[in-house]
């Protein structure tokens, strides 16, 4: 077998430019609650107080936050998790020095909220028949980015946004790699991705290699589509020099594919090795990012958008088939 050479020449291919269509017109109603705020604020002489009222008041966020996310369910017998627990634990120095930490960083979060709106008016216009999510903001002591909750919920913890150079972050053990999109600028990315793995799914069942890089590229389409605006390298999550790598590569990376067919590998956990997050990609150059499976695949899709441009997302999410995709797709870098 020949060894694969990556070039590193400039591609003359000019990028397809997915339509952007005006949404100003559509109207969508934006609930956004600071849960961060309210639980900072509350009483320090009695501090589970806050917690009956906001069961009352948001009974799914207390679910969602107080089951799913912290962790607390109700005792054999019980209707409910015992709220002292739930409170001694939201009283734990470092819990607190967590919620402190949040508190410095993000005392308004106005831009975050307009570009989550403008995010759903796309994704109204894409997805008419998608509930518009009430969207809160947590602490959950850097465990948990974007969650969804049911279809109605999405929950953003805004401990794991406070900047690559976060004090805290390379104590917990998180990688340079992942550090650098732990800042506020992944907010709605990681927000929109999560409702996209919710509604579509995180992967599929099916072992094939090409059909998991086809699925991630659509879940990166759908991003395309509801943050038109947002650089290819967030979405992703690559860096400028990563993005550029791939771009320039990307003749070579398709042909490393093609080799030994490996697109139409049936190991799961080998094929996983290409469409995960991580500093690289297995049998590629040290300059080659993680995830470029994914990435390989989000071209596929794209080229299949726009040969295919009847296809609605909602049409092209259902679609199992990645051969026929990228048959259709007429891929050829």
């Amino acid at each position: 077998m020949l060894p694969l050479l990556f070039a590193g020449f400039l591609s003359c291919n000019k990028p397809r430019e997915i339509p952007v269509p005006d949404v100003a017109h559509i109207d969508v109603n934006l609930n956004f609650i600071r849960l961060d705020r309210i639980l900072k604020q509350a009483d320090t002489a009695a501090p589970y107080a806050p917690l009956p009222r906001l069961a009352q008041d948001y009974p799914g966020i207390y679910e969602c936050y107080t089951g799913n996310i912290l962790g607390f369910l109700p005792h054999r017998g019980q209707a409910k998790p015992d709220l002292k627990e739930i409170s001694a634990y939201l009283n734990y120095p470092g819990f607190k020095a967590a919620m402190d930490s949040v508190a410095r960083a993000f005392p308004e979060l106005d831009a975050v909220q307009e570009e989550l709106h403008q995010a759903f008016r796309y994704m109204r216009y894409h997805l008419p028949q998608r509930p518009i999510p009430d969207v809160f903001t947590f602490v959950s002591e850097y465990r948990y980015g974007a969650v969804t909750c049911y279809d109605s919920l999405l929950g953003i913890g805004l401990d794991m946004y406070l900047g690559k150079d976060f004090t805290f972050y390379p104590a917990l053990g998180y990688p340079q790699y992942i550090m650098r999109r732990m800042t506020p600028e992944f907010i709605v990315r990681d927000a929109m991705m999560s409702l996209a793995q919710n509604d579509f799914g995180r992967d599929v069942t099916s072992d094939l290699l090409l059909d998991r890089m086809i699925h991630q590229g659509k879940l990166l389409y759908y991003l395309d589509l509801t943050l038109p605006e947002t650089p290819d390298s967030i979405k992703i999550g690559y860096s400028a020099a990563e993005l550029q790598w791939c771009k320039e590569n990307e003749a070579e990376i398709w042909a490393y594919f093609l080799e030994d067919d490996r697109l139409f590998m049936n190991d799961r956990i080998r094929g996983s090795h290409y469409i995960s997050t991580g500093p690289s990609t297995m049998g590629m150059p040290p300059e080659a990012p993680g995830n470029v499976g994914s990435w390989v695949g989000w071209q596929i899709v794209r080229e299949f958008m726009w040969q295919n441009p009847e296809i609605s997302l909602a049409e092209l999410m259902q679609m199992q088939n990645g051969q026929k995709i990228l048959r259709l797709s007429a891929y050829k870098p």
